[in-house]
């Protein structure tokens, strides 16, 4: 993907996309899209699923100041995931499973 300039997520944003994990899920955090190095502080935006050393199929969404996470079994591996986190701010609103984040 290359670098991406900075973008201000402080307003209105939106990620759309769909996902198919492999079915041989590995454990611990697998990530959509980033624009930053991991770390709850840093600058930039990170999409992920699965927490920490886990394989919860968590969806996360960090935004250098700010995080918002599913329930586990958001995601699920071996079939396609459609994706769709429109936000102004907060909350966020996962449509993968029509659920306040």
């Amino acid at each position: 993907m290359g670098r991406c300039p900075r973008y201000d997520f402080t307003n209105q944003f939106s990620i759309a996309l769909w996902l198919k994990p492999s079915a041989s899920d590995p454990s611990s955090i697998q990530t959509i899209l980033a624009n930053s190095n991991s770390g709850y502080s840093t600058d930039g935006i990170r999409l992920y699923y699965n927490s920490w050393n886990t394989t919860d199929h968590a969806l996360n969404l960090e935004t250098g100041d700010s995080d918002i996470h599913t329930d586990s079994g958001a995601i699920t591996v071996g079939a396609w995931n459609q994706l769709s986190l429109p936000s102004i701010r907060r909350p966020a609103r996962d449509y993968s499973t029509s659920t306040a984040v």
